[in-house]
């Protein structure tokens, strides 16, 4: 664990740039073959269902890294002048903004996804997948929302190859659920979202462990 008040800048730079570069890397790997195993074994529809939803999915998250990057950056100040009391309730009211805010936005998914479907234009087969893609993966908003949140706050902590292997985590449990929900038991669309959602739910309770538990 790197000790960032007295550690070599230099050494916390690349410390930190190289699994933040390899995990932009990971994750858009894993989104490509999402979209292979949706594309060859869901079919047209089922990628351009996922097409329409993962947008409104991206606003959220970037909602709650907004929440996040806030959150760490009080929470680091705190640490940094020793008030770890007041640096831990700001984890904790980061950490309930995000759960609002992913219940909020699952909710906001659930209800209005048929209208948003209709107003881009789906129809058909489609607006059908769209709408089953969409009710389903609301279900894991909250935790695509504490997984990259607490993200910041574990490389707060001094922790980023940490961090790094915990999202590698997710996105290798979501290409091995796609196998076997997609391909295997024959889940379509419906397997895509629950394959995608669980591999968030893994790393927010492994973020949560390490973080508490540390």
């Amino acid at each position: 664990m790197l000790d960032l008040g007295k550690t070599n800048i230099n050494k916390i730079f690349w410390t930190y740039a190289i699994p933040s570069i390899l995990m932009m890397i990971v994750q858009s790997t894993a989104g490509f073959i999402d979209s292979l195993f949706v594309g060859r074994y869901v079919g047209a529809e089922g990628l351009a269902a996922i097409t329409l939803v993962m947008p409104i999915i991206m606003f959220l998250i970037g909602v709650g890294t907004m929440i996040a990057i806030g959150g760490t950056t009080l929470a680091a100040i705190e640490k940094g002048a020793d008030n770890f009391i007041q640096s831990n309730n700001y984890f904790n009211v980061t950490t309930s903004l995000l759960l609002i805010s992913g219940a909020l936005g699952a909710f906001s998914i659930y209800t209005l996804i048929p209208f948003l479907a209709n107003l881009l234009g789906a129809e058909g087969e489609v607006l059908l997948k769209t709408v089953e893609y969409a009710r389903y993966i609301a279900i894991f908003v909250p935790f695509f929302l504490l997984s990259f949140g607490l993200s910041f706050f574990l490389k707060l902590d001094g922790k980023p190859v940490a961090t790094l292997i915990v999202m590698l985590s997710g996105t290798l449990t979501n290409i091995v659920l796609d196998y076997i929900l997609i391909v295997k038991i024959d889940l379509g669309i419906r397997g895509a979202a629950l394959a995608t959602g669980i591999s968030q739910v893994i790393p927010s309770i492994i973020f949560v462990i390490l973080i508490i538990f540390k």
